[in-house]
Formats: structure tokens, C-alpha cells, sequence
């Protein structure tokens, strides 16, 4: 699965930078596979999801989670399983555990505003990540991506509260299960991330 993926992103990357006529770095290159395999991979993530959650009819719940789990990951980053098949299978069982947890645990506004608060400490200590295949190697653009990823925790936080009954638990287990996510991908990074950016500097 992971080669078909490859080959379809290579074979794309190869076609933009061939017919772009621009001498592109190896990193350019790399963040692009790395970008498209991405968002690919998001897709067939999404499409698999969708079909599993209707069949348990509990699509609206999913989509939800879905929302507010996106929407913090695009700004903080995150965990990321190293084959298309891990990244499968962990990312169900997140979702499963969200969907499932906040629709069959009742939790209170206190716990609920205590999951919240939690979530939003951990995005200001942590966030954003960085993968080794996307480095964020300007300043300026690390500033933009932290404060968005903590004004959007904020907000999420605020709406998911507001949200009624399962609705506002599976969201708030979302946001607070995406978060815990963002150093657990920060400290699994790391390593690659010293031997990316020796890389990097050896290429200037």
C-alpha cells in the first residue's frame, strides 16, 4: 500500500517539477512528496472512515471529531505512524475511542472544561511540531503557527463546550486526544528532526 502511494506521489512530483522548468532543492522536493502523500493519504483515511462510522451509524459524531481534530492538527502538527497501514489503524482507534467515549461516558462541564484547559496547556508547551520531512525552519513562520494552533485550541475549546449533549463531549475528547498527540509527535520527531536539519545545513 505504502509503494502504490509512493510511486502515484513520485510520479506527480516528477511531472510538476519537470514541466515547471525551475531547479527545485532536494528539500523542495521532499516536502512536496511528503505534502501530496499527506493529503493523499488523508483522503483515503477520510473515505474509509466515513463508510465505517455510517455503517455503525454514528457518522455525525465522526464528523465532528473529525472537524476539530483537523483543524487543530493543521496548525500544531502531530503524531505520524510511519506507514500508511500503521497510520490507518491508529488514527481508527482514535477516532473510535473519541466517537465511542463521548457517546457512552457522560462527562460533566467540569471534567469537560478541565479537558479543555489541559488541552490548550499542552498546545502552548508544545505546539507546533515539526516532521523531518517539513521542517519549519523560519522564525517568523513558527510564531504564526504557534499562535494559530493556540487561538484555534481556544476557540475549539470554547465552541465544544457550548456544543450540545455527545455532541460536546466527542468534540471535547477530540480536542484534548489531538493535543495529547502533539508531544507525543515532538518527542518522537526529534532524532530525525537533528538529522534533517544536519542535512539541510550541509546543503546550503
Amino acid at each position: 500500500m505504502d509503494r502504490i502511494m509512493q510511486r502515484i506521489v513520485g510520479a506527480i512530483v516528477n511531472g510538476i517539477v519537470g514541466s515547471s522548468g525551475k531547479n527545485y532543492t532536494e528539500l523542495q522536493i521532499k516536502t512536496m512528496k511528503f505534502g501530496l502523500e499527506t493529503l493523499l493519504n488523508e483522503i483515503v483515511k477520510f473515505l474509509i472512515y466515513f463508510a465505517i462510522f455510517a455503517a455503525l451509524s454514528l457518522l455525525p459524531y465522526y464528523l465532528t471529531a473529525c472537524i476539530f481534530a483537523f483543524l487543530i492538527r493543521f496548525f500544531a502538527g502531530g503524531y505520524h505512524s510511519d506507514t500508511l497501514l500503521g497510520c490507518l489503524i491508529t488514527s481508527f482507534i482514535t477516532f473510535l475511542l473519541i466517537v465511542l467515549g463521548g457517546t457512552m461516558i457522560s462527562i460533566g462541564v467540569c471534567w469537560k472544561t478541565a479537558l479543555a484547559f489541559s488541552s490548550i496547556a499542552v498546545t502552548v508547551l508544545y505546539a507546533p511540531v515539526d516532521h523531518p520531512n517539513k521542517p519549519i525552519v523560519n522564525p517568523d513562520r513558527r510564531k504564526r503557527f504557534r499562535t494559530a494552533s493556540i487561538v484555534t485550541a481556544v476557540l475549539l475549546s470554547i465552541i465544544g463546550l457550548a456544543l450540545p449533549g455527545s455532541y460536546s463531549n466527542v468534540s471535547i475528547l477530540g480536542i484534548f486526544i489531538t493535543a495529547l498527540m502533539i508531544p507525543a509527535g515532538h518527542f518522537k520527531n526529534r532524532h530525525a528532526l537533528r538529522q534533517a536539519e544536519k542535512e539541510r545545513l550541509e546543503n546550503l
